[in-house]
């Protein structure tokens, strides 16, 4: 990748995370009601940030994608989770006339949007640095899908995450036989369609990840 391209990269990459922070800044500031969501975007951004190193990796440090890309699955689900903070718009009130409650919802709906497009931009950029073909692709975000879905249950219910996965991962073995399939299925639909979508209208304005 051109010398350019990257310097371009890495101020636009800079610029989104301290976005993302001051807003995740602003959040916890916020108290209970919205604080939770600021641990939830900082995990969001490690998937991008990895994702932008892959990217931009060259051909003589290509050796590092693959350890790269084994954190990357690991912290992916971050993003997709943010789906369930939809969860907590009652937190924000009943009565969205009352200016606090109007923030908190717009809040609430704005950072689980925010993490989620993240999300599918650091799963296209990766399957771009992978140099996978469309139908290539189609299955990575299926399969990727599936393992969020399967992620997001361990948070949500069991409240495990990334991390949890060195320390407690014998434990995590132990969950398999206890997920119920139908909420698999259902979250494994709803990304997958979104990833599509999103997908759809990147090939439809001619946008494509860089390269």
């Amino acid at each position: 990748m051109p010398l350019t391209k990257i310097k371009d990269q890495l101020l636009l990459i800079i610029a989104i995370n301290l976005v993302f922070i001051l807003l995740a800044g602003y959040l916890y500031s916020r108290g209970r009601f919205v604080s939770f969501l600021s641990k939830n975007l900082i995990l969001a951004l490690i998937p991008l940030d990895i994702a932008y190193v892959m990217q931009t990796a060259s051909h003589q440090f290509g050796f590092i994608k693959a350890p790269l890309l084994f954190i990357w699955v690991l912290f992916y689900p971050n993003t997709m989770y943010m789906l369930t903070d939809f969860s907590h718009l009652y937190m924000a009130g009943v009565s969205l006339d009352r200016p606090e409650s109007f923030i908190n919802y717009f809040l609430i709906v704005l950072a689980a949007i925010a993490g989620v497009l993240i999300g599918i931009h650091s799963l296209r950029l990766v399957a771009s640095s992978l140099k996978m073909t469309v139908p290539v692709q189609h299955g990575f975000f299926l399969v990727m899908a599936i393992i969020s879905s399967y992620a997001i249950f361990i948070g949500r219910y069991l409240r495990l995450n990334s991390v949890d996965f060195f320390s407690q991962w014998h434990h995590l073995a132990t969950t398999v036989q206890t997920i119920p399939v139908k909420f698999i299925v259902v979250l494994t639909v709803v990304q997958f369609l979104l990833i599509e979508l999103f997908s759809w209208g990147i090939r439809l304005t001619g946008t494509q990840a860089p390269q």
